[in-house]
């Protein structure tokens, strides 16, 4: 009789759960459909169960991405989590025709080294790892690999920009936060310290 109470409270709560992002989805800009119905299955069968995750981290060379490489390694550790380290090379600036290729090159393997660092740091905290490096705004290509792999969380560091170099370069962060069709963590840097 006790089990059959715990059930149903149990059931009520996830019930409330899905009535509440069910209204959210309904009043927000995320498109419904496949991708709110994905994210609302993956909360229920993942974050509630405690089982295996997959997680998106996106890195660049910056102390706020090994902050957020840190967090994955001390607050996911369920078995069977897997997780994406994915790096996007971001070649916006308008480059002479003769430095473009060598300068996309080179940062292609820049990138490649640091997704490969990251990995391997990962990997030795006993994660499953995959690894991506794309180019393209980087915006646009967390939230399109969020949508495609399909992630079930998005982890990643804030840069805490504000004033004009906010209005100038934007917060990569926030509009992942904004459009991402999963949860996403925001670490910041003193968060960070506080975990290790």
């Amino acid at each position: 009789m006790l089990l059959g109470g715990i059930l149903n409270v149990r059931n009520a709560i996830l019930l409330g759960t899905f009535v509440f992002i069910k209204k959210s989805l309904q009043q927000s800009s995320i498109p419904a459909g496949k991708i709110a119905q994905r994210g609302l299955r993956a909360a229920v069968q993942s974050g509630f169960s405690g089982g295996a995750m997959k997680i998106l981290l996106p890195v660049d060379d910056s102390k706020f991405s090994e902050a957020a490489t840190q967090a994955v390694i001390t607050q996911h550790q369920r078995p069977g989590t897997e997780v994406k380290v994915m790096h996007v090379v971001d070649l916006g600036l308008r480059v002479p025709t003769r430095y473009a290729q060598e300068l996309r090159t080179e940062s292609v393997k820049e990138g490649e080294a640091l997704v490969a660092k990251t990995a391997e740091r990962l990997r030795a905290a006993g994660i499953k790892v995959v690894t991506d490096v794309e180019e393209g705004d980087p915006r646009a290509r967390i939230i399109d690999n969020a949508v495609r792999w399909p992630a079930d969380l998005v982890v990643l560091g804030s840069h805490g920009r504000t004033g004009l170099e906010y209005f100038r370069m934007g917060s990569v962060a926030e509009s992942v936060a904004r459009h991402s069709p999963c949860s996403v963590e925001i670490v910041r840097l003193g968060s960070a310290a506080r975990l290790s």
